[in-house]
């Protein structure tokens, strides 16, 4: 194609049997001459990039690729709200699926962020998906089904306008699906509410019976049941609408006492109310053909439901056990202490003063440091707001027995004196791939090589090294990074600037702490 596709999109739910690094591979090693890398998303949700020299799995911010030789595939999973940058004149192929939604369509399609500024897509179906697009207009329009045309290739608005008609329709049908199950649940709701308070009122004896469930437990608890006809008529049965259904079912609960009327609610009546509320006017003409396969339709929806949920379930079995393995794989041989330490309280009060190991029991994360078999491990240079709590991890420890380190589940943010706030001036060091790309941004916006920027050109700088800049900040950000006042900023303020953490707005005075679980509950209830 011209221009080549750079992206596939699977919103139609294609592409099955494989994860997504081998489809990765299969498109390097089959095809997309020209590209040097497939981007794809692993079974973490984490970008990831497949190079072609090697066939090397990497992080996408670490592959290097230019934006041109990459190519990316969405999974449908992934083909709504994901965000990967693509080329500016990208093209990307998008699937058509039998079930899909024109609210599907519009969320693969964005995936393109540029479309209509430079980047297209096209439109992908296959014969089976094609020939359901156009029976759809076709019957419509008032046709036979057996007169249908065969999707054509290329651009053309008659079967665009087709393919959106037909989205749409599909996004009705499903709406209407799901408010006729809607409709079942609510009125098997009111016979199971009934059945769950006449069970919350019997006693143990009208439970059990010699040891074994009574009939009236089972009876109550048939609220539940919903059974399933597996009879296989041998003569085509008439079709029987929802309401039809629905009022059958109510008379077999009735038959049960499974409705029955109380002193206070009738609940016949009430799910009378139900089904007057929702047949009791004209329904369209389409969802009054659909009723009579909604059982079916209700009852596939609930085996993908539940096939989806044994899915789920045993991805998160597995790496829960995968985790496991390796845990213990690097734990072998290494006797951790489990000793449990007193919680170390200190006064409320003392929350309004500065942080101090003596007083609060805080103490700087850059100084927190573990035991290991080689001895103690060496501190990361943590910025100097982020504290722990020694009820998390008291720093006696490093120098003891081993211990393993608890996970972080609550951080604590905490203001000494909301008086004493002010924008930090801590300076800390830039990396050397920092100073390279403020380098090369400088030299971006600085046309006329005068080595200054104006004030104005600083907010866009600041904006193209992901500085967090809004309307209001722009200024005094600007303002900041401006040394000597004379309006313009040069290379070296501008790297000074930088080193400057009060310009990524944090504040002196302000602290975020790491707590343990009981002292988060103790501040909490306090």
């Amino acid at each position: 194609p011209n221009p080549p596709f750079h992206a596939l999109i699977d919103t139609g739910a294609l592409v099955t049997g494989y994860d997504n690094l081998a489809v990765a591979r299969y498109l390097l090693e089959k095809g997309l001459e020209g590209f040097q890398a497939c981007v794809f998303l692993d079974a973490r949700d984490r970008k990831m990039a497949l190079l072609r020299v090697g066939m090397r799995v990497v992080r996408l911010e670490q592959c290097g690729i230019p934006l041109r030789e990459r190519f990316t595939f969405f999974d449908q999973t992934h083909s709504t709200g994901m965000d990967i940058k693509q080329y500016y004149a990208a093209c990307a192929a998008v699937t058509l699926g039998k079930d899909m939604t024109f609210r599907d369509l519009a969320q693969g399609a964005y995936r393109m962020r540029g479309i209509g500024k430079g980047q297209t897509i096209a439109l992908f179906a296959p014969p089976e998906v094609a020939k359901l697009v156009h029976t759809e207009r076709v019957v419509n329009a008032g046709g036979a089904p057996d007169k249908v045309a065969e999707l054509r290739e290329g651009s053309n608005a008659a079967d665009l306008e087709d393919v959106a008609g037909w989205l749409l329709v599909n996004g009705m049908r499903s709406e209407r699906t799901q408010a006729d199950m809607l409709v079942c649940q609510n009125v098997a709701n009111v016979w199971r509410k009934g059945a769950y308070r006449r069970l919350m009122r019997m006693e143990d004896q009208q439970l059990l019976a010699q040891g074994r469930p009574s009939k009236q437990l089972s009876l109550q608890l048939g609220a539940w049941k919903d059974e399933t006809d597996t009879a296989v008529s041998n003569r085509v049965e008439a079709a029987s609408g929802l309401e039809k259904t629905l009022r059958k079912r109510v008379e077999t609960m009735k038959r049960l006492g499974l409705l029955v009327a109380s002193d206070k609610e009738d609940m016949a009546k009430e799910v009378e109310a139900i089904l007057q509320r929702e047949f009791g006017q004209a329904r369209p003409k389409d969802a009054a053909e659909g009723d009579s396969s909604v059982q079916l339709e209700g009852e596939q929806v609930q085996e993908q439901e539940q096939e989806q949920e044994q899915e789920q379930e045993q991805e998160v079995e597995m790496e829960v056990q995968k985790e496991e393995t390796r845990v213990e794989a690097a734990a072998v041989g290494q006797d951790y202490s489990k000793e449990v330490a007193a919680l170390q309280p200190f006064r409320l009060r003392q929350l309004a003063e500065r942080p101090a190991l003596d007083r609060q029991g805080g103490y700087p994360c850059a100084e927190l440091a573990v035991k290991t078999s080689r001895g103690t491990s060496g501190a990361l240079p943590f910025p100097s707001f982020l504290l722990a709590s020694r009820n998390y991890y008291d720093p006696k420890w490093s120098t003891r027995a081993l211990r393993r380190l608890k996970n972080v589940v609550v951080l604590l943010e905490w203001v000494p004196s909301a008086e004493r706030l002010a924008l930090s001036t801590e300076e800390r060091e830039l990396g050397k791939a920092a100073e390279e790309e403020i380098d090369r941004v400088f030299g971006m916006f600085d046309l006329d090589q005068s080595g200054t920027l104006e004030r104005k050109e600083v907010v866009q700088v600041l904006r193209a090294l992901d500085v967090d800049v809004s309307e209001g900040n722009g200024a005094l950000l600007a303002g900041l990074l401006d040394g000597d006042g004379d309006g313009v900023v040069t290379k070296e303020e501008l790297r000074h600037g930088l080193r400057r953490q009060g310009v990524y707005n944090i504040q002196d005075g302000r602290y975020f702490v790491l707590v343990s679980l009981r002292e988060a509950q103790d501040l909490r209830s306090s």
